[in-house]
């Protein structure tokens, strides 16, 4: 046990509780002033997409952070698999999701709970058909869909991108997933990559790093099983950010492991 200071020696019982009240409040001040940062950088980037691209149009850096090998990841997916749906949680602006929905031809479901960035996606994205916007927060949409057997009997391909600070709803995601589909690959993004730290991910404090610690619990409870990028972070393009892939043990985790891009990642038993 750590010896106390000559400062807490001698001051007095209530100067202490000034001290710890004070101490308290500025590390709140400053857990606020990190989320009004990032609120500000993504209304600026939000602003930014409106004048330089207010209607949708694929181009390297749209969609997937603007990261090549991971478009090659997803290419390579709906090649090899038989996807029906995609559906996906944290529209933001449209990139991601105009990009899946050109590129595969499926019908996309996606949700944005920010209001603001709904409107913008839904005006950026009107050209396409087949896709389907939600102005939900992640788990009530991923409850609606799940209530609607059409969607629950298809191979689906999962975008997960709903994560935010306190709100880190990737368990209960995963969870509403597996039970209402038995056919499914969920791709999360800003997920830390084990063996590569050139690939940057969410952490939020203590217990709230989007890691392989905070689902494995959950990996374990359905049978799921993850897969990483395969090729370094040095060689990707964009944002760098971090992304694990995640099915059932069975066939569709069998032919991910025959996937080029991607490599399976062992658990601990």
């Amino acid at each position: 046990m750590p010896r106390p200071s000559l400062l807490q020696l001698i001051l007095p019982p209530s100067l202490k509780s000034y001290m710890r009240t004070v101490d308290t409040r500025l590390h709140e001040l400053e857990r606020l002033t990190k989320r009004l940062k990032v609120r500000v950088k993504n209304l600026e980037d939000a602003i930014d997409v409106l004048i330089s691209s207010p209607h949708y149009q694929k181009a390297d850096e749209i969609g997937f952070n603007g990261q090549i090998l991971r478009k090659q990841i997803f290419q390579e997916l709906i090649t090899r698999l038989d996807f029906q749906v995609i559906l996906e949680t944290g529209t933001w602006t449209g990139n991601t999701t105009g990009y899946m929905a050109e590129v595969s031809g499926l019908p996309v479901f996606s949700t944005e709970i920010n209001p603001r960035y709904h409107a913008i996606a839904q005006m950026r994205l009107a050209k396409f058909e087949n896709i389907t916007l939600e102005n939900l927060d992640s788990r009530q949409f991923l409850e609606k869909m799940a209530k609607n057997p059409n969607l629950t009997q298809l191979t689906a391909f999962f975008y997960l991108d709903a994560h935010w600070y306190e709100d880190l709803p990737l368990g209960e995601e995963m969870s509403r997933i597996a039970e209402n589909w038995d056919r499914f690959v969920i791709m999360v993004d800003d997920f830390q990559v084990p063996d590569d730290s050139g690939y940057t991910y969410d952490h939020y404090g203590p217990g709230q790093t989007l890691n392989l610690d905070y689902i494995e619990s959950t990996l374990r409870h359905y049978h799921l099983v993850p897969f990483y990028p395969a090729c370094p972070a040095t060689q990707e393009t964009g944002a760098k950010r971090g992304c694990v892939l995640i099915t059932k043990q069975g066939e569709l985790s069998n032919q991910l492991a025959h996937c080029s891009l991607i490599k399976q990642f062992q658990t601990s038993e």
